[in-house]
């Protein structure tokens, strides 16, 4: 059986540093180029983003509606992110005003023509959405 000494052993001092004895360190050369392969499971916006798998969910790459009117908030994050939809009087989400603020003529207009169809790719969401997410899926490999 094998015991710890008690004796305790300095460390070998390092070697003073001059132009005759400089250390050296290897290079690893650098690249610009980097290589993209498909993750499994990780979040994508369409198929390019999963380099050669597929980009799989429900209403992929295009603007969620979830802003849902009454809802109390303190912000417009508490109503989905909708640009406009916290009425800060009465805390409380309007979403078919804030759908009007952003240009469409009612809410059945937005259902239409933004709702889950409006092209979007996860870092435009702020212009391409007003705020509210895009909708993100999968790669599958």
């Amino acid at each position: 059986m094998s015991t710890i000494s008690d004796e305790i052993v300095p460390p070998e001092p390092l070697p003073e540093l001059t132009t005759s004895n400089p250390i050296l360190i290897p290079l690893v050369p650098m690249t610009d180029e980097v290589e993209e392969v498909c993750v499994a499971n990780s979040e994508c916006f369409s198929d390019g983003d999963c380099f050669g798998g597929r980009c799989q969910g429900v209403f992929v790459g295009t603007c969620t509606c979830n802003c849902f009117s009454f809802m109390m908030c303190a912000s417009d994050k508490g109503c989905g992110g909708l640009k406009g939809s916290c009425n800060l009087k009465n805390y409380k989400c309007d979403c078919l005003k804030a759908y009007s603020k952003n240009g469409f003529l009612s809410f059945f207009h937005a259902l239409g023509s933004f709702c889950n169809s409006r092209k979007c790719n996860g870092a435009n969401t702020k212009d391409a959405c007003f705020g509210m997410p895009c909708h993100a899926g999968r790669c599958s490999c």
